[in-house]
């Protein structure tokens, strides 16, 4: 019954690790939503793309995310949720999504891309904007949708050339990407990927610590553990 038409959808372990792995019975190309691709913005993105394009991009910034890259984070991590636990009222209603889950997703990836860090709402922003359309209360029309996501591209293309100039390659994802030659789409579906599966996980924590008998030393607790790990 949706606006697209009848489809299946897939939520089995097994037949969700099958769908995966077979990528030319099911594949990511040319969208992986449901709907046409715009035809007047093309987009070549890391994530609708299958093998071998799909595993040279991937393999090109594995390294920001690996193991020893994520444990230098952590202070920083820990820092900015205490920070952000730190901000919020207590005794009053507020909004977790807007206060806590976007706010420290937003900054971490300004973190990961090394994107200026007092521009980093646009993040949020153009993620928004690439995962909703006309009528959605996001965007009134294709042609201001298409305009924000080119703005976006041309954001990044400026960052991604400034990269590249740089006689050494840096540790965030754009300088990866910049010193293999690739460009792509692939910023804006890494950030609406990262702020999506974030955001959800980290409010979905926060919703099921507050549906607790503990709810109101939620807060308290959160800001003790944090400080004294």
């Amino acid at each position: 019954n949706s606006i697209f038409g009848p489809f299946w959808s897939i939520t089995r372990f097994e037949d969700i690790v099958a769908v995966d792995s077979d990528f030319k019975a099911f594949s990511s190309e040319p969208m992986i939503v449901i709907g046409d691709a715009p035809g007047d913005l093309p987009l070549e993105m890391f994530i609708v793309m299958d093998p071998p394009k799909h595993d040279l991009q991937r393999r090109a910034v594995q390294g920001v995310v690996a193991p020893r890259n994520l444990a230098e984070m952590e202070g920083l991590i820990r820092s900015r949720v205490r920070d952000i636990l730190y901000s919020l009222p207590l005794g009053e209603t507020f909004d977790w999504v807007e206060r806590v889950s976007l706010n420290l997703t937003t900054q971490m990836l300004a973190t990961l891309f090394d994107f200026p860090f007092e521009e980093r709402r646009k993040l949020t922003r153009w993620s928004d904007v690439a995962t909703n359309g006309p009528g959605s209360g996001i965007v009134n029309s294709v042609e201001e949708r298409r305009n924000e996501l080119l703005q976006c591209l041309t954001r990044f293309t400026e960052l991604w050339h400034e990269r590249a100039a740089r006689p050494e390659p840096g540790s965030d994802l754009i300088s990866m990407l910049a010193f293999v030659l690739i460009i792509t789409f692939f910023f804006i579906l890494f950030q609406v990927k990262a702020c999506g599966v974030s955001k959800s996980s980290t409010t979905l924590g926060g919703q099921l610590s507050v549906e607790t008998e503990a709810t109101q030393y939620l807060l308290s607790y959160l800001r003790t553990t944090v400080i004294a790990d």
